[in-house]
C-alpha cells in the first residue's frame, strides 16, 4: 500500500501582512509607501553641525560634517570644522590630520594652519604646534589672538627645551651610568613642561 496526500480542489491562500498589493483581503485598499527623506545638502549638514557644535554636541556635529563631506569631499572649511570637533572631542591626532586635509586644500588659509597647532599642542607636540602657530600668525599678522597663541606656544617649547637640557646636563654630571641613562631617557623622551619628570 502507498502513502498519497489527498489535494484540496481549491489551494489556500498564504496569509500576507495587511498593506501589502495582492492580499487576499480586498476589503481594506494597500497603504502607498511614504516618500524617502530627501538627501541633505552638504549647505544644510554644515549648518545644523555648526549649531550642534554651539551647544556642545561635538559628536553629533562631527556626523553632520562628515555627511556634508561626502558630498563635497574637497572643502577646506568642513575639513577645519571637522577637525575643531575632533578636538573639542579630545581627539586630537584626529584633528590634526583634518586639520592638515583643509592645509592641502588651501595652503595659505590661517584657520587652518591655527586648528593644526592647537591638536598639535594638545597631543603633546609643541614643538610641531609652535611651527604651525608661526605659520598661522604670518597668514594672519593682525590677528591678535593668533599672536597670544603663538606667544604662548613659543613659551611652552622654550620651557620644555630647558627642561630637556637640564635633564641632559644633570646626565652628564651624574657619576652613576645607570642613573645618567635614565635621565638620558627622560630626554629624549621629550618630558612635557606641564608636569616635568622629576630630574633626580
Amino acid at each position: 500500500m502507498q502513502f498519497t496526500m489527498k489535494r484540496s480542489k481549491r489551494p489556500r491562500p498564504r496569509p500576507t501582512a495587511k498593506g501589502f498589493a495582492g492580499a487576499d483581503d480586498d476589503d481594506e485598499p494597500a497603504a502607498a509607501p511614504s516618500p524617502a527623506p530627501a538627501p541633505r545638502t552638504a549647505a544644510e549638514c554644515r549648518g545644523a553641525g555648526n549649531l550642534l557644535a554651539e551647544s556642545g554636541r561635538f559628536g553629533a556635529a562631527l556626523a553632520q560634517f562628515d555627511a556634508a563631506l561626502a558630498s563635497e569631499p574637497r572643502s577646506p572649511e568642513l575639513h577645519e570644522l571637522r577637525a575643531q570637533a575632533l578636538l573639542a572631542m579630545d581627539r586630537c591626532y584626529d584633528a590634526a590630520a583634518a586639520a592638515d586635509c583643509a592645509i592641502a586644500l588651501r595652503p595659505t588659509w590661517a584657520d587652518a594652519h591655527l586648528a593644526r597647532a592647537r591638536a598639535l599642542l594638545n597631543y603633546g607636540e609643541p614643538d610641531d604646534a609652535l611651527h604651525s602657530f608661526r605659520r598661522a600668525a604670518a597668514l594672519a599678522p593682525g590677528d591678535d589672538d593668533v599672536r597670544a597663541e603663538c606667544v604662548a606656544a613659543e613659551d611652552i617649547a622654550r620651557r620644555r627645551s630647558d627642561s630637556r637640557r637640564r635633564l641632559l646636563e644633570a646626565a652628564d654630571d651624574d657619576d652613576d651610568p645607570d642613573a645618567a641613562e635614565v635621565l638620558r631617557c627622560k630626554a629624549a623622551l621629550r618630558c612635557t613642561v606641564e608636569q616635568p619628570m622629576d630630574e633626580g
